[in-house]
């Protein structure tokens, strides 16, 4: 007859809480990181175009937090697509927005893509008239 033994809660807890992260890679948040502003805060493209956002990352007091990641997302990727740098690309017709993420913090700029203007171009025709008036000879 096989006896089996019961692990205790504490001992299962302490191995668990002993592993760490398995990944190696620190999930912590930057410590101090109350906002994030995106600059420029909204913008309007023209499909093809391109732009670069800049996210700056902030503390309670005000102050910027340089050892932040930040990532980047976009709600709806049909109308812009945005790298990993923060640069945008329009690409269709429609109204999205662009988030810049750290810490569990987010920073939005809202992005509006447009169809480029038609030029017009009108031409009108000139034409010069000359009306010949042969001289009036009078009689004396």
């Amino acid at each position: 007859m096989r006896m089996r033994r019961r692990v205790s809660p504490w001992f299962a807890a302490f191995i668990v809480l002993s592993c760490g992260n398995p990944t190696g890679v620190d999930r912590s948040p930057t410590q101090g990181v109350a906002a994030i502003v995106v600059d420029p805060a909204s913008s309007t493209l023209i499909v093809g175009t391109e732009l670069p956002l800049h996210a700056a990352v902030q503390d309670a007091s005000g102050g910027l937090v340089t050892d932040a990641a930040v990532t980047w997302t976009v709600k709806d990727p049909a109308v812009a697509s945005v790298s990993a740098s923060g640069v945008v690309s329009a690409r269709s017709v429609g109204i999205t927005q662009v988030a810049a993420n750290a810490s569990g913090r987010s920073g939005i700029a809202t992005i509006t893509v447009q169809q480029a203007p038609v030029v017009t171009t009108t031409v009108t025709e000139y034409v010069e008239e000359t009306v010949y008036r042969p001289p009036v000879r009078r009689a004396y």
